[in-house]
């Protein structure tokens, strides 16, 4: 099924076949025509009538359906294609990785080149398979399909803004609500008077959640118009980084620079919860929280589309500079492909109140309120758990602490002890010659004026030189308690041999 293609590096990738099915041709807009079908009689031409545009309906359903498991299949299997190639040895990761985002991006944009020309109603085919029934006043908004016998009106084809019509008024709704005429559909009108979807989803980090919960509302990082750093990604014409952009240049921006600190709205997406959505390179949008948005609940001033015709009618854009240089023209391309793609409507404020359901990963939905429930009651088993965890840990300071003191005071004591045994120990060294001293200096005085020879003599010289060093406290420290202890020893021992002590 897939060719073999060779990478920068010679490791063997599949290329994956396109087997998608073959779009039908462009009608009078790039995404179809943009009707309703409104039943106008119940006769059994009627009910033909419906079944057609039913079985067109399917037909085109399951044709996108088929189209989005395609596609889904296709970058998976790029994906692993080349996480099998990074396993190689010498395999170049960055030649991998932009090779691998060059072929995702070529399956995207098949996608999207399929989805302009199919999407929508294209009139030419149901014309094809109704050719019995007449199809008539076509310049208007309004065109109705009739018996060709009778010239009874079975049908009426409806154009543009006569889609739609008002719903009952309700208190709660900040913005208009619309029901698309012969469907359950809401819609409501963005700021350019665009009719959209009601609801929208968008993924969010936990950290927002927790802001918006706490906050009650949600913004972009950066609420300004003006330019600022973007001026070295875009050209401004002339412009200074403390000049402002238009609505438009501030839409463009977000879709192409949006991610970062210089976020300027708040993405949402009308693609349905269930499906898949990629980014530019193909990569997975992962959200560690998703949240529907009721359109209904915002000022339609703060609701900007981005993925109808008529939005991208009127698109502006930027080239861009540096090393993605890139045309006017070429960003331009680039921005309508992504917002086909992710079917994106910029918001510049979420408030709480417009949020009806939450799920955490791919977790079920919930209401906001539910959510909330089980939300404070979860805080609160985690503020439990965090309390009974700061008592254990305080009392585990608490005993480490009393085991602390309880040691360094047996130190202490220990220290103590230690001080007075050396000081009884020096006492006692201290006290030996002292005494001894005392004792030679006695017996000096007692045999001073005796006969003495040389031997008593050189005694008694030392006897002198150890009271010297007694009278003298740096003398008595720089000399051992051992070695006059010694000294001492051999003069007592001395005038032990000599006199009778």
């Amino acid at each position: 099924m897939y060719p073999q293609k060779k990478t920068n590096n010679g490791a063997q990738v599949k290329a994956p076949v396109s087997n998608l099915p073959k779009a039908s041709q462009p009608a009078k807009t790039v995404m179809g025509d943009k009707i309703t079908f409104v039943k106008k009689s119940n006769t059994e031409k009627a009910i033909e009538l419906e079944r057609i545009i039913a079985n067109y309906q399917q037909d085109k359903r399951s044709k996108k359906l088929t189209f989005e498991v395609l596609k889904n299949e296709k970058i998976n299997q790029i994906t692993q294609n080349y996480a099998k190639a990074r396993t190689l040895p010498d395999a170049d990761l960055e030649k991998l990785q932009k090779e691998e985002r060059a072929e995702k991006v070529v399956a995207l944009k098949e996608y999207v080149n399929w989805y302009k020309k199919s999407s929508g109603w294209h009139l030419n085919d149901i014309r094809k398979q109704a050719n019995e029934f007449k199809f008539s006043g076509e310049s208007g908004d309004i065109i109705k399909i009739t018996d060709g016998k009778t010239q009874e009106v079975l049908y009426e084809i409806v154009f543009q803004n006569s889609r739609f019509s008002n719903t009952v008024a309700d208190p709660n709704r900040i913005n208009d609500v619309y029901t698309k005429k012969g469907t359950e559909k809401e819609y409501v009108k963005d700021a350019n008077g665009i009719f959209i979807s009601r609801f929208v989803t968008r993924g969010c980090s936990a950290e927002q959640i927790d802001s918006l919960l706490r906050n009650k509302i949600m913004h972009p990082r950066n609420r300004t118009n003006i330019i600022g750093d973007q001026i070295n990604e875009f050209d401004f014409k002339g412009r200074k980084s403390t000049d402002t952009m238009t609505q438009k240049e501030l839409e463009f921006v977000q879709l192409r620079d949006g991610s970062g600190k210089d976020q300027r709205f708040l993405s949402a997406t009308h693609i349905n919860e269930n499906k898949v959505v990629h980014s530019n390179h193909g990569e997975t949008f992962t959200a560690e929280y998703t949240i529907k948005i009721d359109l209904s609940k915002i000022s339609n001033k703060s609701i900007f589309n981005q993925h109808t015709n008529e939005a991208m009618d009127k698109m502006e854009s930027l080239a861009r500079i540096g090393k993605m240089k890139k045309t006017v023209q070429e960003e331009l391309e680039t921005v309508k492909y992504s917002v086909i793609k992710n079917r994106e409507t910029l918001l510049s404020e979420i408030p709480i109140s417009a949020i009806t359901h939450i799920k955490e990963g791919d977790g079920p939905w919930q209401t906001l309120e539910d959510y909330r429930n089980m939300n404070d009651k979860y805080l609160a088993e985690v503020r439990l758990k965090q309390k009974q965890e700061e008592e254990r840990q305080r009392a585990k300071e608490q005993r480490e602490e009393e085991l602390r003191k309880a040691k360094q005071q047996e130190e202490e004591d220990q220290k103590e002890l230690r001080r007075q045994n050396a000081e009884k120990q020096k006492a006692r060294i201290d006290n030996k010659p002292k005494l001894a001293a005392q004792k030679i200096v006695e017996l000096i005085a007692k045999k001073k004026n005796t006969g003495l020879n040389s031997a008593q003599l050189l005694a008694i010289k030392d006897a002198e030189e150890v009271e010297s060093f007694l009278q003298s406290d740096k003398k008595w420290k720089n000399i051992t308690a051992d070695n006059v202890s010694g000294k001492l020893d051999d003069i007592i021992n001395g005038f032990k041999a000599y006199y009778v002590v």
